[in-house]
């Protein structure tokens, strides 16, 4: 997947499992 189209689905995703920073950058543990 490209980044454009991963960090979409990622963003609402990883949103409910991960906090998003303020930037809008996924964190990873």
């Amino acid at each position: 997947m490209s980044k454009n189209a991963g960090i979409a689905k990622t963003r609402k995703a990883y949103a409910k499992r991960f906090k998003i920073t303020a930037t809008g950058k996924v964190l990873r543990r």
